[in-house]
């Protein structure tokens, strides 16, 4: 073989030792593979409980396409929130480890931020990795690292996870009823009492449509507020009213269930809890 041959076998070792340097690189070899971080897909959870640090514990149950609160409230949830809570399952865990029970501490999970159950998946949520910032997060008997994407939801308080929703959705109103005034659906009719000069038929129907429909900023804990007024709600198929308490605020108005002492938020300026007047509208 002549020189120029030996030459081009030598550039042809060159570069497959430098393609397997390239390929066997630490690396290569360190890079950890991801995973979901539970065997659950978001369909198939039925059932959450979170656990925190920032109020009592809460329980979530699916109904159908919707969630429902059963504890400490009974209560329709919020199911938007939820089913982006539920992406967590599937959430990529990028490191995993045993967790070494005497060290704990290191990670955060002698004392967690958080515990969140999916059906019978127990998830503890510890601390964060001082250079990614990713979470540590034990099940069972191992420590994973995912992303901290959701630690809003994971220690959020039960009321967060209340639907926004002032009425139960799909149930009609039949009577409205406040010390001053009062409005009853019958014969398909709504009545006002007492009377205003010049309402219509249509400002009492938008006035039904607008308790029906209002949708509030936020859901705090009433417990401890002292309420001005009561409004009582009756709805078709209940075999009892819906109480709530009126708070004024400087920027907002409450309205607070007297049988479980939620709290819903609207803006200041709404006229909702006003007499029905001719042409209004609630803001």
């Amino acid at each position: 073989m002549g020189k120029k041959g030996v030459f081009y076998l030598l550039l042809l070792a060159l570069a497959i030792s430098l393609g397997l340097a390239v390929w066997l690189s630490p690396e290569k070899l360190e890079q950890p593979t991801t995973q979901p971080l539970t065997g659950l897909s978001p369909d198939q959870v039925t059932h959450i409980r979170i656990s925190n640090n920032n109020g009592p514990a809460f329980t979530l149950e699916r109904d159908g396409d919707t969630w429902q609160m059963t504890q400490p409230y009974r209560i329709e949830a919020n199911t938007p929130r939820i089913d982006i809570l539920l992406d967590f399952v599937a959430t990529p865990s990028f490191e995993r480890f045993p967790a070494p029970r005497e060290r704990l501490a290191e990670f955060g999970l002698d004392k967690p931020k958080a515990v969140m159950q999916f059906n019978s998946s127990e998830l503890i949520f510890g601390g964060t990795h001082p250079y990614n910032y990713r979470r540590y997060v034990q099940i069972g008997e191992t420590i994973h690292l995912t992303n901290d994407n959701f630690p809003h939801h994971f220690l959020a308080k039960a009321e967060d996870f209340v639907s926004h929703s002032l009425l139960p959705k799909e149930q009609s109103i039949l009577s409205i009823r406040t010390a001053d005034w009062q409005m009853e659906k019958s014969n398909g009719r709504w009545l006002l009492m007492p009377e205003v000069p010049g309402i219509s038929a249509d400002d009492l129907v938008r006035k039904a449509g607008d308790w029906e429909k209002t949708w509030v900023s936020d859901v705090i804990n009433g417990s401890g507020l002292t309420v001005e007024q009561q409004i009582e709600i009756w709805l078709k198929g209940s075999d009892q009213p819906i109480l709530f308490g009126l708070v004024r605020r400087d920027q907002s108005l409450l309205l607070v269930r007297q049988d479980n002492l939620l709290a819903y938020q609207l803006p200041g300026d709404t006229d909702l809890a006003d007499a029905p007047s001719p042409g209004n509208k609630t803001q």
